[in-house]
């Protein structure tokens, strides 16, 4: 009966966290939006690395035509910026703006208070 609590307990904080993302961050809430903003917090975080529109393209299982348009909303909304020096659009580079970092912060701080201290 425990382990069944437990299972409870986590799907309950999984669903608080899933919550807070939708209030928060922008586009999450479909799944191409939320592997979007997942992979712009890996890239930027984990990896360090500047984020380049192909390797976007390459890496999420969704057409460039979704990817656009989630992109576009988070330009448009001040997110991030996409960089206009190069002549092959696929080789844009998109910066991560100061409201983006802001939310990728707040966000690894909701899922610590959510998930570690509640052992």
């Amino acid at each position: 009966m425990k382990g069944i609590d437990r299972s409870k307990e986590l799907i309950k904080l999984l669903e608080e966290l899933r919550s807070w993302e939708s209030i928060n961050l922008p586009i999450v809430n479909t799944s191409s939006g939320y592997q979007l903003m997942f992979y712009f917090f890996k890239t930027y975080i984990i990896y360090e690395e500047e984020i380049r529109l192909k390797n976007i393209y390459y890496s999420l299982p969704y057409s460039e035509k979704t990817l656009r348009l989630l992109l576009r909303e988070l330009e448009n909304d001040g997110w991030i910026e996409m960089s206009k020096k190069k002549k092959d659009a696929r080789f844009k580079d998109v910066k991560v703006e100061n409201k983006l970092l802001i939310a990728m912060n707040a966000w690894l701080k909701k899922i610590e208070l959510t998930f570690s201290l509640r052992n």
